[in-house]
């Protein structure tokens, strides 16, 4: 066995220091749509701007059947590798 391996026993070990003493009690507020958002303080002008910067100027519905995120592509990159691989997820001969 190299010197570099861990056993069962260390391994324990480790998970039993990384665990949380306590559970956390966050609790996410209610979801809100965009144009919910857009709509609230509208009487704060500064906070209207802030919100136009994050948001955008358009109070606009998301599509539901349209994922909020789309990964369009993906590169992997290795210390040892003279560049990186990059994968065209939107290529149909690119399985995932």
């Amino acid at each position: 066995m190299a010197e570099d391996d861990v056993t069962p026993e260390q391994l324990a070990a480790i998970a039993a220091e990384n665990e949380e003493p306590e559970p956390v009690n966050y609790k996410p507020p209610a979801q809100k749509s965009v144009k919910e958002i857009h709509e609230m303080d509208k009487d704060d002008e500064s906070l209207r701007k802030y919100k136009e910067t994050l948001l955008g100027n358009g109070a606009s519905e998301a599509d539901p059947g349209v994922n909020n995120v789309q990964v369009i592509r993906m590169s992997l990159i290795c210390e040892t590798a003279p560049n990186p691989l990059v994968l065209d997820l939107q290529d149909p001969s690119v399985k995932v």
